[in-house]
């Protein structure tokens, strides 16, 4: 099967071809009869048109190509979105059902289960928003910079993905996030295990390495939480496959 490549370099020779093919009947002068070059002209016009129609066709696939693969990742983002949010609603309801079965009189055993519960969930939901931030990245780095280089000088394919970035107080609103989400997967766990640590006199005695257990998992999660949120501050130079190196960082 021919590559969106091989189609170009073979456009662009058919072109210098017929080029050639033009100026060699210009060189010629009065040796070729007026009709036969009127007719070569025709020709040569015509062979011209269809590779103009060609490479507009090559040139319309592959917009499609690209357009599909930007809406099919936006549609994965938007899923992702959505079930990452939904993560913060199951924490808060898991913290608060830890927290009414404790004052109906439950075992502060129970904050031994809130614990690795709340920390599962805040696994998944960096997955998920490190998922979300790679699907606009790859759009920035790749999409972006192959969709420009088929569109009219000037124009700016998925201009939104870059300019939002710009806006006034994202920095601040990104250190929001990321206290909103270390205060729910993290400082609610260390909140339980301090409770527990204070009340060990009245609890099992297995309930201590398997409580420093549970503090050791909830720094990794913070440590994880933390470098992700770094990670995407520091530009990345990426190279995209089509030869440009932008720079991409969430």
């Amino acid at each position: 099967m021919t590559t969106f490549a091989e189609y170009a370099d073979e456009l662009t020779r058919v072109k210098d071809e017929l080029a050639a093919l033009e100026a060699e009947l210009d060189g010629l002068g009065d040796q070729v009869d007026p009709l036969d070059r009127i007719k070569l002209k025709f020709e040569i016009g015509k062979a011209r048109l269809d590779v103009l129609k060609t490479q507009y066709d090559t040139t319309k696939t592959e917009v499609g190509v690209l357009t599909t693969d930007f809406n099919q990742m936006k549609n994965e983002q938007h899923k992702r979105i959505g079930y990452r949010d939904t993560l913060i609603y199951t924490a808060f309801a898991v913290v608060a059902g830890a927290a009414y079965a404790i004052t109906q009189g439950a075992s502060l055993l129970v904050l031994l289960g809130l614990i690795p519960a709340v920390l599962s969930l805040g696994w998944i939901y960096l997955a998920n928003d490190t998922k979300v931030c790679e699907i606009g990245q790859y759009v920035r780095s790749e999409l972006a910079p192959r969709m420009k280089r088929l569109l009219s000088e000037g124009a700016l394919p998925f201009g939104w993905e870059s300019w939002h970035r710009a806006l006034p107080g994202r920095r601040t609103g990104k250190i929001g996030h990321l206290a909103v989400t270390l205060t729910i997967f993290c400082a609610f766990p260390a909140t339980a295990f301090a409770i527990v640590v204070g009340n060990l006199s009245t609890l099992p005695s297995w309930v201590f390495p398997v409580g420093g257990a549970e503090a050791i998992a909830t720094l990794c999660i913070g440590w994880l939480f933390l470098r992700a949120n770094l990670r995407r501050r520091t530009p990345q130079v990426v190279a995209a496959n089509t030869g440009d190196d932008l720079l991409a960082s969430d």
